[in-house]
């Protein structure tokens, strides 16, 4: 959201805590007994140049735009702008409702708090960004009413919607060459730890955990590199290895199927027809709401301070840039922001 005007919104659990980190000397790792501080850690984050993401299940390095540092107080500005909004119309979003949304979560993916925490975020953060998603949900929805009829449609109409999918929990080599494919077929057969020799025949590979969705599959086997993979991931038991598969680019793979689960329907409870019914609200509203714009202009009538020397001039150099672009919006429609 709010890419016309390179502002990035809400993608709360994305954004990181940079704030309130002053711990000094506090060791987070240590390297052959070298300390790696807390404060070497952060600031790393803060400039660091590229970040890894996931592609087709290959992890690449990619420039990060700006700094990462910016990125987060583009999305903590945006944050404060969406549940002041939601403030200014009397949407209240006090403990109590934060609370009773966690429980409803919990009771649609059971652990949700527990894998959240488990990636490093705090009660804290979970709860911030519960805060502006159900004050982002109320400026959408202000007035939208769905009724019993539209989701029972909705739950008709949509039945692959919920299907839980078959899922293959995976480890991958991936090499490029013959010299490589041979060289981990080696170390494998030495009993070498798998994730081991993954990282040692590819070192731009990391390896990692992921899970592939095994029903999204089946629906494009009739692409060949698809069905072989589809082929190699369900008949391989837990535990082993496939054979190696080749890709484009003169790629080939060998997963470690580590665990499968077979498809299964999922339960229309109360808690997930009343998710439902929000969804429907949400994505009604957004036709017909221009969130983006509202929050264009409760930016350009608010007054932002960075107090931070190395970030002030990365958000004055933005500031100028979205006001150009915001005039150029409103000289093409006529109205202002948020109109």
């Amino acid at each position: 959201m709010f890419g016309k005007y390179g502002l990035w919104t809400a993608a709360a659990l994305a954004a990181l805590a940079l704030t309130g980190c002053n711990r000094g000397e506090e060791t987070l790792a240590t390297v052959n007994g070298d300390p790696i501080t807390m404060e070497e850690f952060i600031k790393h984050i803060e400039t660091k140049p590229t970040v890894r993401v996931v592609v087709d299940n290959r992890q690449l390095e990619v420039p990060v735009a700006n700094t990462i540092a910016f990125q987060a107080l583009q999305d903590l500005v945006t944050q404060k702008l969406i549940i002041q909004m939601a403030r200014d119309k009397g949407f209240k979003l006090d403990d109590t409702a934060v609370q009773a949304e966690i429980a409803t979560l919990e009771k649609i993916n059971p652990g949700y708090v527990k894998n959240l925490q488990a990636r490093g975020l705090t009660m804290e953060q979970i709860r911030q960004s519960i805060r502006v998603d159900l004050a982002q949900e109320h400026l959408l929805t202000e007035g939208i009413k769905i009724s019993d009829q539209q989701v029972d449609k909705f739950i008709k109409d949509s039945p692959n919607a919920f299907l839980k999918p078959a899922m293959a929990e995976v480890v991958q080599i991936v090499v490029r060459d013959e010299r490589s494919k041979q060289r981990a077929d080696n170390l494998l057969r030495q009993g070498r730890n798998f994730t081991d020799v993954a990282r040692e025949v590819n070192p731009q590979n990391v390896p990692s955990r992921s899970e592939l969705n095994l029903t999204a599959m089946k629906a494009q086997v009739a692409a060949p590199v698809v069905r072989t993979l589809y082929t190699g991931l369900t008949t391989t038991a837990p535990g082993r290895a496939t054979a190696w598969i080749k890709l484009a680019d003169n790629e080939q793979v060998k997963y470690l199927v580590e665990r499968r689960t077979q498809e299964s329907k999922i339960e229309i409870t109360k808690e997930r027809r009343e998710r439902i019914r929000r969804d429907l609200a949400k994505a009604q509203g957004a036709q017909a709401v221009d969130l983006n714009d509202r929050i264009a202009k409760r930016l350009k009538d608010s007054q932002v301070t960075v107090d931070k020397s190395y970030l002030k001039g990365m958000w004055e150099r933005f500031m100028e840039t979205f006001g150009e672009a915001l005039k150029e919006q409103e000289a093409k429609t006529g109205t202002t922001a948020g109109n």
